[in-house]
């Protein structure tokens, strides 16, 4: 494997790892509605989602960032994983000498 490809896994990783700690906090928000705060596994998915919902909250106006942050954020980090899943594809197919692969 090349360095791009490595790094590009890297980067789907980092990106996971937030995105599915976004999609834990809404199944819980789902499930648990305002009592979320006191739950304990809701807060550490808060901490791990924090480095993405964080910048986002400050750009966004008060009114909506607190129920806006988080879908955003999953939303961003969605588009941005799948821009690096096509091109850790389209790296995959290079090293392996396809004739297919086209930009």
């Amino acid at each position: 494997m090349t360095t791009m490809t490595r790094l590009l896994e890297l980067v789907q990783l980092l990106l996971y790892v937030p995105m599915l700690a976004l999609a834990g906090q809404g199944v819980l928000h789902l499930l648990t509605g305002s009592r979320r705060e006191s739950n304990g596994f809701y807060r550490v998915l808060r901490v791990v989602a924090w480095p993405v919902t964080a910048p986002l909250r400050r750009l966004l106006p008060r009114a909506v960032a607190d129920r806006l942050a988080a879908p955003l954020a999953f939303a961003l980090l969605l588009v941005l994983s799948l821009i690096v899943f096509a091109e850790r594809g389209y790296q995959l197919c290079v090293q392996m000498g396809l004739q297919d692969c086209r930009r």
